[in-house]
């Protein structure tokens, strides 16, 4: 479910180290996803949904949660 809503699937990164520094950045943005408590208690696929068609929520993570870590 997760790589539908990155579209995994269809990236087209094949240069030199681009795979990897995608994977580094989407293990940072799933770790910060699961540190916002703001959202209740729902779940993580959930979270990400959110934050993929609300820029509210992404605001909010930039600014109340990475902060308050």
């Amino acid at each position: 479910m997760v790589e539908v809503i990155l579209d995994e699937d269809h990236s087209t990164n094949k240069k030199d180290n681009s795979i990897d520094n995608l994977a580094v950045i989407r293990k940072i943005v799933f770790n910060l996803v699961r540190l916002d408590s703001s959202m209740g208690n729902i779940t993580f696929k959930k979270k990400l949904t959110r934050y993929a068609f609300d820029f509210k929520n992404i605001e909010n993570l930039l600014f109340n949660v990475i902060p308050s870590i």
